[in-house]
């Protein structure tokens, strides 16, 4: 899985368990580099299709 994404980009991630690597390795990487979180959102697979809120992270 390849994510290119901007200082502005906000991302949502849709993936079991290489969605869930790739969530955790951006925020880490926002983290270390004092960027605002950009991962706003997971949805797991087998909720696909159903209607959920979508909430931003403040904090991590």
């Amino acid at each position: 899985m390849s994510i290119i994404a901007t200082e502005q980009t906000k991302v949502v991630i849709v993936g079991a368990r290489a969605g869930q690597n790739a969530a955790k390795r951006m925020a880490e990487f926002c983290y270390m580099m004092g960027l605002p979180l950009n991962v706003l959102a997971f949805v797991y697979p087998p909720d696909a299709g159903k209607t959920v809120e979508v909430y931003m992270a403040i904090n991590f």
